[in-house]
C-alpha cells in the first residue's frame, strides 16, 4: 500500500505551529514553577516563625507594614502576588503586609504599589502610580463581609494620596498569574479584565487556615 503524499509546506507549517504551542506551554510551566517555589518558601518561613513564637498575634503594631511579609499569615499570598507581577514585567515598587483596624476591629491588609519608573506602567495614565489593595475581614465589622477582596486605586500625588478605591473583578484568592493579567489590562487600557481562577489549592489552603487561626485570636 502506498503511503499518502505529504505536502512539505503544510507539514512545515504544522511543525511550526506545534513548536509555538510547546514554547507557550514551557513558558507557562516555568512561571508556575517560579510561583510555586516562592510560595513554598514563604509558607515554610511562616510555619517556622509560627512554631518559634515570632508571629505577633497581640497586634502591638497595627497598621505598621512589616519588612518580611511572611511574619503575618497573609504574607505568603502577598509575596506570591509580588513574584507574579515581577514575572509579568510589572515589578512592584513596594509590597507590604500588615494589620489594620476598622472601628477597633482588626483586619489583614496587603498593599502593592506600582509606578511608571519601577513597574513600567504608562506615565500618561498613572503619573504617580497605582496601588493594589487586598483585605481580609473577620466579619465582626458590620460594614464588611468576612473574607478576602481585591481593590485598586490611582495615586494622585507624590505623597501617596490616592483616589477612592475601586473593586477589582477577581476573587479574593485569585491566582497570582491571573491577577497579574488583570493588572496588565488595567495598566495599559484603564479597564481591568475579569479573572476567575483561584490560587492553587495546596498553596491557598494552608494560608487560609493560618488566616482563620489569626482571625480566631484577634
Amino acid at each position: 500500500m502506498t503511503a499518502p503524499a505529504v505536502d512539505p509546506a503544510a507539514e512545515v507549517e504544522r511543525l511550526r505551529k506545534r513548536e509555538q504551542e510547546l514554547l507557550t506551554e514551557i513558558r507557562k510551566l516555568t512561571a508556575e514553577n517560579t510561583e510555586l517555589a516562592a510560595a513554598a518558601k514563604t509558607s515554610r518561613n511562616f510555619r517556622a516563625d509560627l512554631n518559634a513564637g515570632h508571629i505577633n498575634l497581640d497586634l502591638d503594631s497595627w497598621g505598621e507594614p512589616v519588612t518580611n511579609t511572611h511574619t503575618l499569615p497573609h504574607g505568603p499570598y502577598i509575596n506570591a502576588i509580588e513574584v507574579a507581577l515581577t514575572e509579568a514585567k510589572l515589578e512592584p515598587e513596594q509590597a507590604d503586609a500588615f494589620v489594620e483596624d476598622s472601628y477597633d476591629v482588626p483586619y489583614l491588609r496587603g498593599v502593592i504599589t506600582l509606578t511608571p519608573e519601577t513597574s513600567g506602567i504608562p506615565a500618561d495614565r498613572y503619573a504617580h502610580g497605582l496601588i493594589l489593595i487586598w483585605d481580609w475581614h473577620t466579619g465582626r465589622d458590620e460594614d464588611f463581609e468576612r473574607g478576602p477582596s481585591w481593590q485598586w486605586a490611582k495615586l494622585v500625588d507624590e505623597h501617596g494620596q490616592s483616589a477612592p478605591p475601586e473593586p477589582l473583578p477577581v476573587p479574593g484568592f485569585v491566582a497570582p498569574a491571573m491577577l497579574a493579567a488583570t493588572v496588565a489590562t488595567l495598566a495599559h487600557t484603564g479597564k481591568p479584565t475579569p479573572m476567575g481562577s483561584l490560587w492553587h489549592d495546596h498553596l491557598r489552603q494552608p494560608v487560609e487556615a493560618a488566616i482563620d487561626a489569626w482571625g480566631a485570636e484577634s
